[in-house]
């Protein structure tokens, strides 16, 4: 009975409350006045929507337009009579007005009678809307949303950058008046220093660029129903006459224009900051006390295709604190590895010195083995002797005698001479072997200098983004300190770090510039060639690799590890070219002592042939008789001991024998160190490959445990310090992947080198044989 009763009492009472609960929301007509509803309004306007729905819950309804004004296609003239139709509408509560036009209409149309929210006061001094001190519009009816930076501030950070004489200003002919009557202002700003001329864009362009005829910089502002076709074709003749350009958004730099400091990413905020003015006037706030400023990082964004195209070169100091649109660098050589690799042995400025010193020892060879070729003189004179010796030679001395001979000498055996020829061959080998090392190492060179410039760009990516991030965090503070999560500590600390990310950024491209001139030197090309590296391939080369082709899937344990280990320093040792060198050194060495042990006892010999034919003779003593002979010849062959030189030889020897062991004891140095080289190299490149994988797998995390921590940041749930740290272990992370393929590349080349054979620069029939050797090593 008892439960019966509170049953029936509980229904009484559900039925009385109905009515007061059952109380329809307060409905709100917006009136809205906009230059355009398509395109980029059209999605303002739906953001817009978008943060109202969120705050209006079940407080109240709303319509915005939907019959109560709308676009006026940038007519200043019909933005004049919508309001004055929606100030005269009793059903239209509060108007909205979005675009420049709209808005410079509404700035110079008061008082206001109705409530009035104004999106699109580029700068409340020239548009003359009054901007108190304080963070209000201090104008009854009226609040605004008013960004921190101006169209002087743009001029003159425009003025900076191109240290222009004379500015042209293009707008909308309704902004263009407006900002005539506020002249003065301008003048302030601008006067003495440099000029400026303010062009109404509803002509034609070229009746624009008539009125801009003389002026050395164009600022292309808002241009109303001229924003689709004619500013795209009012900034190509522009670019077109070498003439810099300064925008009012980001969009225009990517489309063409030189430069703008406008943020990108400003319609959220924006939207919500209209929704929340809404808001707090159906709350009882009132327009004239809300907050008209938005502080977004002013943040030059310069299109550095553009400048290339004019003939624009930027100042360090711009550079500097600028967003690039495109390379700082113009596009360029592109190279894979292999090219990268087949410049270098083509042209690599130590390759083509090299060359002479290969031909130089190729000539010593040729030099030493003329020691065994025929020494053939001809020699003519004429002979005077005394004339009493003449008379009394009987007639075989002429006082006179004219005559010439011919001379043959021919080395037939020289122990020392054959030691020469041989020591030169092993010279020559030995300087083969060094050009054959030369080669390898240039190949190893160029792919350092190559995954060296691949990260240089990876780093100047990652710098940016990480640039692009901090801006992004700096506006989250902003929003932060402006619904009170936190103070202006953390605004200060994004600043102190948009800084330091702003030079860090300007590091990195300076050393993509470095990175790609020290390849350039290894290349052999022009220093300041434009070098682009690609790293498309990479993984396909390191799969064809001989090494990777013979061992994949095999090496699994210690054991394995060892024995392949083993195998690859005895093919290192086989195939290095230094130990080959030191080889052929040690082959000449001991050749040369062996001549010198010999010397004392092992005769040189040599033949000579003289012959001799007197031309003329004349004076006493020239008359012919039986004992004169008009042709005369003689031969012989000759035997040479060297028995003693003054100790000469036996001081040579000597030397030799400790060259010999000091040779020798180098080659077995260099031995160990290929064995330790290996060891190392086959270690580093095991790790490379591991630590690929993990790098990928921790850039992964690093970017969710960002973006987890970065929502709450922004939502006032995580602070400063966990930010920070997310954020810097998300940039090392992404540096580490993205370069764990460049370090991968480098280690295998870097164990190819020390095994001395190298996949680039090697016959496909040797590195197959090789791999099979390996997979026969492991199979057995």
């Amino acid at each position: 009975m008892k439960q019966r009763f509170f049953i029936v009492v509980l229904l009484l009472v559900c039925g009385l409350a109905q009515p007061v609960w059952a109380t329809s929301p307060r409905h709100l007509t917006l009136g809205l006045i906009a230059d355009d509803t398509s395109g980029d309004m059209a999605r303002f306007l739906k953001l817009v929507h978008q943060e109202m729905d969120l705050l209006a819950g079940a407080r109240y309804t709303y319509t915005l337009g939907e019959g109560k004004g709308g676009t006026i296609d940038w007519s200043a003239d019909k933005a004049r009579t919508l309001y004055r139709e929606l100030v005269a509408d009793p059903e239209v509560d509060l108007i909205v007005s979005i675009g420049v036009v709209s808005s410079s209409v509404i700035a110079d149309s008061g008082p206001y009678t109705k409530p009035v929210i104004a999106v699109g006061i580029m700068d409340s001094v020239l548009q003359g809307v009054r901007h108190g001190e304080e963070d209000r519009s201090g104008i009854a009816n009226l609040t605004y949303v008013h960004f921190n930076h101006s169209i002087t501030e743009d001029l003159l950070l425009f003025r900076r950058l191109t240290s222009f004489s004379e500015v042209g200003i293009v707008f909308d002919p309704s902004v263009a008046d407006v900002i005539r009557k506020k002249d003065g202002e301008l003048d302030k700003a601008l006067k003495p220093e440099s000029g400026y001329r303010i062009v109404s864009s509803n002509k034609g362009v070229n009746e624009v660029l008539a009125e801009l005829s003389g002026v050395d910089a164009v600022y292309v502002g808002y241009m109303g129903a001229q924003e689709e076709v004619g500013r795209p074709a009012l900034v190509q003749a522009l670019n077109d006459m070498k003439i810099p350009t300064f925008g009012a958004t980001l969009r225009e730099v990517r489309q063409g224009v030189l430069a703008t400091a406008s943020p990108g990413g400003t319609y959220n905020r924006v939207a919500r900051r209209v929704a929340l003015n809404i808001d707090g006037w159906v709350g009882g706030d009132r327009l004239a006390n809300l907050p008209v400023n938005m502080d977004f990082e002013v943040a030059l964004t310069i299109n550095m295709e553009t400048a290339r195209a004019i003939g624009f070169s930027p100042s360090f100091e711009m550079l500097s604190g600028a967003e690039l649109v495109g390379d700082l660098q113009e596009g360029g050589a592109f190279y894979t590895l292999s090219e990268a690799v087949n410049s270098a042995l083509a042209a690599n400025y130590d390759l083509r010195i090299n060359t002479f010193d290969v031909r130089q020892a190729q000539e010593a060879v040729r030099l030493a083995g003329t020691s065994f070729l025929p020494d053939v003189k001809l020699v003519g004179g004429q002979t005077y002797i005394d004339e009493d010796v003449a008379a009394t030679s009987n007639n075989t001395q002429a006082e006179r005698t004219t005559s010439g001979s011919a001379v043959v000498e021919q080395l037939i055996y020289s122990d020392e001479a054959i030691g020469n020829i041989s020591s030169q061959k092993d010279l020559l080998a030995a300087e083969q072997d060094s050009r054959h090392a030369l080669v390898l190492d240039t190949v190893f060179d160029t792919t350092v200098a190559f995954t060296d410039l691949l990260k240089a760009r990876t780093e100047e990516k990652v710098q940016t983004d990480n640039l692009a991030l901090i801006r992004n965090n700096l506006v989250i503070a902003k929003q932060r300190e402006e619904a009170g999560y936190a103070g202006s500590g953390d605004v200060f600390s994004w600043e102190s770090r948009l800084a330091t990310a702003r030079a860090s950024l300007f590091t990195a491209r300076s050393n993509v510039n470095v990175a790609s001139r020290n390849l350039n030197l290894i290349m052999g090309v022009p220093i300041d060639q434009k070098t682009r590296a690609l790293d498309a391939g990479l993984d396909n080369f390191m799969a064809g690799s001989y090494l990777v082709r013979g061992v994949e899937g095999r090496l699994t344990n210690t054991e394995g590890f060892e024995m392949y280990l083993e195998f690859l320093v005895a093919e290192a040792i086989k195939n290095a070219p230094e130990l080959s060198a030191l080889s052929s050194n040690i082959s000449a060495v001991q050749t040369r002592a062996g001549v010198l042990s010999r010397k004392n006892w092992v005769p040189t010999v040599s033949a000579a042939g003289t012959w001799v034919r007197d031309m003329d003779r004349g004076g006493a003593g020239s008359d012919d008789t039986l004992f004169y002979h008009e042709e005369r010849w003689d031969a012989s062959v000759q035997l040479t001991w060297t028995l003693f030189s003054g100790g000469q030889n036996r001081v040579e020897l000597a030397r030799e024998r400790l060259t010999l062991a000091q040779l020798e004891e180098k080659r077995r140095k260099a031995e160990k160190e290929i064995e330790l080289a290996v060891r190392v190299a086959l270690l580093d490149t095991i790790t490379r490959y591991v630590n690929r994988e993990q790098a990928v797998r921790s850039a992964e995390y690093a970017k969710k445990s960002l973006d987890l921590i970065a929502d709450s940041y922004a939502k006032g749930k995580a602070s400063l310090t966990d930010l920070v740290e997310a954020q810097n272990s998300s940039l090392t992370a992404d540096l580490e992947a993205t370069n764990a393929i460049y370090e991968q590349v480098r280690a295998l080349l870097k164990l190819e080198r020390t095994v001395g054979k190298m996949t680039l620069v090697s016959d496909p029939v040797e590195t197959e044989a090789f791999a099979g050797r390996i997979r026969a090593l492991f199979d057995q």
